[in-house]
């Protein structure tokens, strides 16, 4: 049953992070006149499904929104099969919360959509997805970090969740009160960490799949 848990979180992570990249990579490569920044324009901008005015225009919206509903749900699924394998006592409810709420803003952000002008005030709304999205993954891996039972894996991988939490939290909080930077920049250095800890998460359960054997199966002690 746990090797089968194993499986299941190793593989849904991976799907969370590789299918949001090639959603945002097909979304940015369908602009046109001017060409997707990711240095200046917002991710959500690839999520907006009006045209019009000085506003920005994706193509390829429907793309970019899925992979943020994809990407919302199947982190809050693996977060739930990872907490009891790699978490000590009392932190594993701290991590499935905080990964909740990163999931939940994932969803808010890929249906509500971040529209110049829009109705009933949807844009704040969007906004706070972000936010949530944000604030709760990072503040997710720094939970990783601090509660990742000693024999759930190697040192640098805790070290990891701490170190993109923190850089991701900052990076965040830049987006919000520095002025002047770039905020594609900004945003994707509070996203992207969230995206590269799932990648290591992801080939760390594979790699740790292909060395175990019956006598010594990893990651549960």
């Amino acid at each position: 049953m746990m090797a089968g848990r194993r499986n299941a979180a190793g593989a849904i992570v991976l799907v969370a992070c590789g299918q949001y990249l090639v959603a945002e990579g097909i979304a940015a490569a369908a602009w046109r006149e001017p060409p997707y920044s990711y240095l200046n324009n917002y991710i959500s901008d690839l999520g907006v499904t009006a045209c019009g005015g000085n506003g920005p225009c994706s193509p390829l919206h429907a793309v970019m929104n899925i992979g943020f509903l994809l990407s919302g749900v199947l982190a809050i699924a693996a977060a739930l099969l990872l907490a009891p394998l790699w978490m000590r006592p009392g932190w594993g409810l701290a991590l499935a919360a905080l990964a909740a709420l990163h999931g939940i803003g994932s969803i808010i952000v890929g249906l509500v959509h971040s529209e110049p002008g829009a109705a009933h005030g949807t844009p704040h709304l969007h906004v706070l997805g972000a936010y949530a999205a944000i604030l709760g993954g990072n503040l997710a891996l720094i939970v990783a970090g601090f509660g990742l039972r000693r024999d759930a894996t190697v040192c640098w991988f805790r070290a990891a969740g701490l170190a993109l939490g923190a850089f991701g939290f900052f990076s965040g909080a830049g987006l919000v009160f520095l002025k002047g930077f770039p905020a594609g920049l900004l945003e994707r250095g509070a996203v992207d960490t969230i995206t590269v800890w799932e990648i290591v998460a992801g080939t760390t359960l594979v790699a740790a799949l292909l060395r175990s054997s019956p006598a010594t199966p990893p990651l549960t002690r």
